[in-house]
């Protein structure tokens, strides 16, 4: 692929100016961009998966659908604190 070419499609798909950026930054950053949508997308077909499965097995998650290289596998069925949520609450809400 060309490499000028190669440049602008990541800095499209990326939304980012790639002036400032070296070559391998913007590499980077598209790859990142890559995973995040693949990761979304694993997300939306294990939601489909799990409307059409059969209650008796096991729920599909995104992970097991398609994960990033090296990702380590996570918890199942991390719980909420009250702290967790409170701490939600207060960066998502202003007080005065």
């Amino acid at each position: 692929i060309d490499g000028w070419r190669f440049v602008w499609e990541c800095a499209g798909a990326t939304g980012l100016d790639p002036l400032p950026l070296t070559l391998r930054e913007l590499a980077w950053a598209f790859q990142g961009h890559s995973y995040g949508e693949l990761e979304r997308l694993a997300e939306l077909m294990a939601l489909i998966a799990n409307c059409h499965r059969d209650p008796k097995k096991p729920a599909i998650r995104a992970y097991d659908i398609w994960h990033r290289p090296g990702a380590k596998r996570p918890k199942s069925g991390s719980a909420l604190t009250v702290d967790y949520l409170h701490g939600l609450r207060e960066a998502f809400t202003k007080r005065k």
